[in-house]
């Protein structure tokens, strides 16, 4: 029976997945795919799986490229959690100029999904402390920590704001140390100038 045959692949492509098998992970989800009249849940969750796996192979390109077509196939948390990857993507890349314009897109496009807006939040703290603008930064982190409810995320938050802040501390004790240095150092007498 088809609906048979479908359950059986499913669970193929499911089970490789999560025993971390992603090679056998994408074949079982490209054989799948090959199946005529997929629901779209299986669809996109064929798509999901593929792009996860080639992450978890380091094949960007595909990953990119199956993430894509997820974003264009759903609006629901599976579209939410593939613009992440790509935005996350991105940020690896060193391309934050995109990276952060995906985080824009997921926190405008799909406010419903709180745990994937927090984590898009936090990585575009990530953006900021990559490209110098630590206040922004701290600015987002904190706006995790007053607002959202996940105690995971919140923690992770937590954790980069206070590396944050750890960072801006040194550079100041640096600064002080250097300024001591010079105010320390003896001046050329005036009868050396004269």
């Amino acid at each position: 029976y088809k609906e048979n045959i479908l359950t059986a692949r499913s669970g193929q492509m499911r089970c490789n997945y999560l025993l971390a098998l992603y090679s056998s992970a994408i074949s079982a989800s490209q054989k799948l795919l090959t199946a005529e009249k997929l629901p779209e849940e299986l669809l996109t969750e064929a798509h999901l799986t593929i792009a996860k796996s080639a992450l978890k192979l380091k094949d960007t390109t595909l990953a990119l490229k199956e993430f894509d077509i997820v974003t264009k196939l759903s609006k629901s948390e599976s579209c939410a959690e593939a613009k992440y990857a790509v935005a996350e993507i991105y940020y690896h890349q060193n391309s934050t100029a995109e990276s952060e314009k995906m985080a824009f897109d997921l926190i405008n496009q799909i406010p419903s999904y709180d745990y994937w807006v927090a984590k898009a939040f936090i990585l575009l703290a990530d953006n900021y402390v990559k490209t110098g603008n630590r206040h922004q930064a701290k600015y987002t982190l904190k706006s995790i920590i007053e607002n959202y409810e996940g105690a995971d995320l919140v923690k992770i938050a937590q954790d980069k704001l206070n590396a944050i802040l750890e960072a801006e501390k040194l550079e100041e004790q640096q600064k002080a140390e250097e300024l001591q240095k010079l105010q320390n150092e003896p001046g050329p007498m005036l009868e050396e100038i004269k």
